[in-house]
């Protein structure tokens, strides 16, 4: 990966036109936290095992031993430490809930519509996702978080946008390396 470059909060935008009228899907919440949701056709992602395997012991010697097949979209969304809220078909969410069922069938609801526009609202600091069948995802920055990643689109050449507060928001340009859609933002 190169080095992050700053860019401006409507540089970020301009990186959603692409994406709208494509279906979200597999959107989850990893570790109760973490929001996921993938765009665009998906494709398998393979890591194969790691020859440093034996080098360290336990649950990470037998991850770095096993290939790791995921399947991901052409865009990949994730909300770090962004506070987020899902709102679907008259069901919300948010980061944190406890109810796993509520957060289960919000989030399915979200599943499978179109984006249809990303908006900004600099004063309150938010990004607002919606889509065609009136699902929208709410991303406020975490102000207790000032300097952690609140959101990275990551996009299948490897390069990547993150956004950390209205004036930080960093892109991150593939190298001549195929970049990993998922590594944490430099």
């Amino acid at each position: 990966m190169s080095t992050p470059s700053k860019i401006s909060v409507q540089n970020a935008l301009g990186q959603f036109p692409p994406i709208y009228s494509h279906y979200a899907w597999w959107v989850r919440s990893v570790e109760d936290d973490i929001l996921r949701m993938e765009f665009g056709d998906p494709y398998l992602r393979i890591r194969e095992p790691r020859p440093d395997a034996d080098a360290v012991e336990g649950v990470l010697a037998l991850n770095r031993a096993r290939r790791l097949v995921i399947p991901t979209g052409i865009w990949s969304l994730f909300v770090a430490d962004g506070l987020w809220t899902v709102n679907a078909t008259g069901l919300s969410s948010s980061r944190g809930d406890k109810n796993a069922t509520n957060l289960r069938r919000t989030l399915s609801q979200l599943d499978g519509q179109r984006l249809t526009d990303v908006q900004f609202i600099e004063e309150a600091d938010e990004w607002i996702f919606k889509f065609d069948l009136a699902g929208e995802l709410i991303i406020r920055s975490d102000a207790s978080l000032p300097d952690a990643w609140q959101w990275t689109l990551f996009l299948k050449s490897g390069s990547r946008v993150s956004y950390y507060n209205k004036s930080d928001v960093r892109l991150t340009e593939a190298s001549l390396q195929l970049g990993k859609i998922g590594q944490m933002p430099a």
